[in-house]
């Protein structure tokens, strides 16, 4: 399976997304609450001034004159009469309405307050039912519920004031909270979109300098872009790749020298080793020079390996192995290939069969036989190499990867302990790896990894 990648630009703007409404979801949260304690305090404020004002016009000129002011006075949300009886028998209201509207009121004589604050269905426009008192429902769907402040308030002659105001909600703050949401995204857009591509060019530049690095090429110096920071790692990048570039250079000419002037002492040894009249002695000494010239041409060969300047190119990996294994095969190791699909991968031929053939050796001359088989699995191609012999304890599962490593166990059957060093660095060198394992039945599991090409 491949991963899943979003690009960083995505991100980015995703995250100030969210930020950005989760913002403005608390911001519309507060000010919605404050908006509507605001507007309830309003009207509260207003109900109470008018009726402590009847009150007032009560004491000052009670009868008719108050009956006529309050009919005069009524509108559609407002009832306000003077009864008999009280609309509330207790109170129904907070306590702080409550206490308010008793503090106020007993200042202008009053005796008694009820209040409450219901939600009732909002009467049509040509009628004026009594809060209270519901009238028979028509057909159709129910009318829209409203809240009601209704205030029954004692006067000093024992006659009971009776008052319901309607209590608006707050005016809808929604769309102009939607209108101001939207600029703010798309001017979050436009700043994290320039941000993004700031950030992401130099920073996939990077990357891609860092894989061709890592795959054994010297990448050329990569520009320094984007904010100062990317800049300053832009520039320890590349100082960094030249000094190291530098050192590998040097590294190789040094041994390629160094293995150039060991042949010709090595050569010169072994034409004096001619002379030797002890034929015992002649053929120690000419294995032994055999030996150091094996080991020379091994180390430069790991030197080299996956940075040698082969270039990399499309083959089938699975008929790169059963080559392998048919050429071995015909030289009389014991080695078996399970045919299966094309395995297409792009990397350097010559040093990937250089690997193969290494795990593949090591296979036949440690455990006495091996099986190959080619397959690919999330995203990798697997060359998977697998033998009968004694396995390796795990503590040296990685240690053998180490240049010049060799067990105890295969000591007595030759190599220099270089071709596990050099399969890995042909791997690595490619974006795969090589990885060693014991098999539950017995035996060795080598694998040998190589990216898949995408698409």
């Amino acid at each position: 399976m491949r991963r899943f990648s979003v690009p960083f630009w995505v991100e980015l703007f995703g995250a100030l997304l969210l930020a950005l409404l989760a913002s403005n979801l608390f911001t519309f949260a507060i000010l919605a609450a404050d908006r509507e304690q605001a507007v309830r305090g309003v009207h509260l404020r207003s109900a109470l001034d008018r009726v402590a004002a009847v009150v007032e016009l009560n004491r000052a000129a009670p009868g008719p004159a108050v009956h006529a002011f309050l009919e005069g006075a009524s509108s559609r949300g407002e009832v306000m009469r003077i009864e008999d009886r009280a609309w509330l028998d207790r109170d129904f209201a907070p306590a702080a309405v409550d206490q308010r509207f008793s503090e106020a009121l007993g200042g202008v004589g009053v005796r008694e307050t009820r209040v409450a604050i219901r939600a009732e269905e909002r009467p049509p426009p040509h009628a004026r039912p009594p809060p209270g008192r519901e009238g028979p429902r028509g057909r159709g769907p129910p009318p829209p519920l409203v809240q009601r402040l209704v205030v029954s308030a004692q006067l000093e002659d024992g006659s009971w004031l009776n008052a319901a105001f309607s209590l608006p909600r707050a005016p809808n703050v929604m769309q102009p909270m939607l209108l101001a949401g939207l600029v703010s995204a798309l001017a979050m857009l436009v700043v994290a979109g320039f941000t993004a591509l700031r950030l992401a060019r130099p920073l996939q530049a990077l990357g891609r300098a860092a894989l061709a690095m890592r795959a054994g090429e010297a990448p050329a110096p990569v520009a320094e872009r984007g904010p100062a920071p990317v800049r300053a790692a832009t520039a320890a990048f590349n100082a960094m790749s030249a000094q190291v570039g530098a050192t590998l250079a040097g590294q190789k000419a040094l041994l390629a020298g160094l293995a150039h002037d060991l042949r010709t002492p090595i050569t010169a040894l072994k034409l004096r080793a001619e002379f030797i009249s002890d034929r015992t002695l002649q053929g120690q000494i000419g294995r032994s020079l055999d030996e150091l010239e094996a080991l020379t041409n091994a180390a430069l060969e790991a030197a080299r390996a996956g940075g040698d300047g082969e270039t990399a190119r499309p083959f089938d990996l699975a008929a790169l192995a059963e080559s392998i294994v048919a050429d071995l095969s015909e030289a009389g190791q014991s080695v078996a290939f399970f045919v299966g699909p094309p395995v297409p991968v792009v990397a350097k031929v010559d040093a990937t069969r250089r690997a193969l053939r290494n795990l593949i050796e090591n296979a036949v001359r440690h455990g006495g036989a091996g099986r190959v088989r080619v397959e690919t699995e999330a995203g990798m191609a697997r060359v998977i190499v697998e033998d009968d012999g004694p396995g390796i304890a795990g503590k040296d599962l990685e240690r053998v990867f180490d240049a010049f490593v060799r067990l105890d166990a295969a000591r007595g059957a030759g190599g220099y302990g270089l071709g596990l060093t050099i399969a890995r660095l042909v791997a690595r060198g490619q974006g795969g790896d090589v990885s060693l394992s014991n098999r539950p039945e017995g035996g060795l599991a080598a694998v040998f990894w190589l990216p898949v090409p995408r698409g």
